[in-house]
């Protein structure tokens, strides 16, 4: 197939630079005024406009700008963008790579799909600060796959429970539960389990995206209100589910958002054993390519609100400063004091229902750990940087912990939009007998044997 191509530039501000495109498309950077029209062949591989960048913060896309941002893709000028009533999704563009996390611009990347479940047939970036369409590619649409029933497989059922308040009690676990407006998702606060503090805090602040070869985005998605209705929860915001799984029950808590095409399902599933897990499934596509998504969950450790969590691999030596690692055969997180510890590991659970008709990925995770402080407890604000956990300092791990943990999951373009795949953590919850709320003399004891092992360590 050959592709052909309209080169766009800017006199003043940025200049546009022809990118060319593999898997079927055309890339066209546009100018604020004066304008000229070159036919060429496309030879290469698409990538996002290369426009200037910044590290001035952009908050998410809000619904206005989404709209405006289809409207201005939809009367595009350009005659390869063949819209009509087809429809769009919109979410914020940011710059690939680099120490910039986003653009000087608010650029917006739009698809247009045939339907809910069909394949992008287009995608374009578009420059809300100029109105300017500023980057486009096109290609012919696909038939979408058939989506499956999978709301009873294999001894696994599931039942439907009234929607909970934002106190939740069930099976020995006992949480707190919000939407917060730092777009970090379905959040628990004060999470226990058999009467210890398990977590002060655990959330998903972000899943960055990357396509392979640049060929679109990369991508930041945070979810945040407004809230998708449920439809396998009938209608509900938040899909509260008993789960019966190879004859244990399970308890299912979620919420559901769309970011451009992407149809995401955050939710967290708990057992009367002691076990979590916190997973993210998803299905969608922003372009005809293969991608990763790395959702990325966040963790304050306040282990039966001890002085001093530490830190070790499954099996391993205590760590005694911040560190980033792959998360391999497991992490944990122990208080000295009442020897409970909360082992961290990749998701094994699929979870009957819409969601699960895809894969399970537990591959490739890695976890940052960080010595906690407020302030740095604030959501997420670097971007679509993937490599990356924030605020490594190289401090000392002392007092309370921060976890970033990192999954991952990677999306087929041949699987189509319509593929569902899940990734996540595993939070496991044991205690050696030890009881919260110890005696002041024996935490303080063990305190001092932490700093002394710490010391010895760093020594």
């Amino acid at each position: 197939m050959e592709w052909t191509g309209v080169v766009k530039y800017r006199v003043s501000s940025i200049v546009g630079i022809l990118v060319t495109g593999a898997c079927g498309a055309l890339i066209a950077l546009s100018a604020r005024s004066e304008r000229a029209a070159v036919a060429q062949p496309m030879t290469d591989r698409i990538a996002t406009p290369t426009l200037a960048t910044s590290t001035d913060y952009q908050p998410d896309l809000t619904d206005a700008e989404a709209a405006q941002a289809v409207m201005i893709a939809r009367s595009s000028e350009s005659s390869s963008i063949a819209a009509g009533d087809r429809i769009g999704h919109a979410l914020l563009a940011y710059p690939p790579g680099g120490e910039e996390p986003f653009f000087a611009d608010r650029i917006v990347y739009v698809t247009f799909h045939e339907n809910e479940l069909a394949d992008p047939s287009s995608g374009l970036w578009v420059d809300l600060t100029t109105g300017d369409v500023v980057g486009e590619w096109v290609d012919s649409p696909r038939v979408a796959l058939p989506v499956a029933d999978h709301a009873s497989v294999g001894g696994r059922t599931i039942g439907l429970l009234s929607q909970p308040g934002p106190m939740l009690q069930w099976g020995g676990w006992s949480m707190t539960t919000e939407v917060s407006g730092n777009e970090e998702g379905l959040t628990l606060r004060d999470l226990r389990f058999a009467g210890h503090l398990v977590a002060t805090k655990l959330s998903m602040p972000v899943m960055t995206v990357v396509y392979d070869g640049g060929v679109c985005g990369p991508f930041a998605d945070r979810i945040g209100r407004p809230l998708l209705a449920i439809d396998w929860a009938d209608g509900q915001s938040m899909a509260y589910r008993e789960l019966t799984i190879d004859g244990m029950k399970w308890r299912e808590l979620g919420v559901r958002n769309q970011i451009g095409d992407y149809d995401l399902f955050q939710s967290y599933l708990f057992s009367p054993t002691g076990v979590m897990e916190a997973q993210l499934s998803g299905s969608g596509l922003q372009c005809l390519a293969n991608h990763e998504h790395f959702p990325t969950f966040y963790l304050h450790s306040d282990i039966d609100g001890g002085k001093d969590d530490w830190v070790a691999p499954i099996g391993g030596a205590m760590v005694a400063d911040e560190f980033d690692a792959a998360v391999g055969t497991g992490w944990q997180v122990v208080d000295p004091a009442t020897r409970t510890r909360v082992e961290l590991g990749p998701a094994r659970i699929m979870a009957p229902g819409p969601t699960s008709g895809g894969e399970l990925v537990g591959d490739g995770q890695r976890l940052g750990v960080r010595r906690y402080r407020s302030t740095e407890d604030a959501g997420w604000r670097w971007g679509a940087r993937t490599s990356f956990f924030p605020y490594g300092d190289a401090e000392m791990l002392h007092g309370d912990v921060a976890v970033w943990y990192q999954a991952r999951m990677g999306h087929q373009a041949a699987d189509g939009a319509a593929h569902w795949h899940t990734t996540g953590m595993r939070l496991t919850v044991t205690s050696s007998g030890g009881v919260p709320g110890v005696a002041a003399e024996l935490n303080a004891a063990a305190t001092a044997t932490v700093e002394a092992m710490k010391g010895a360590l760093r020594g």
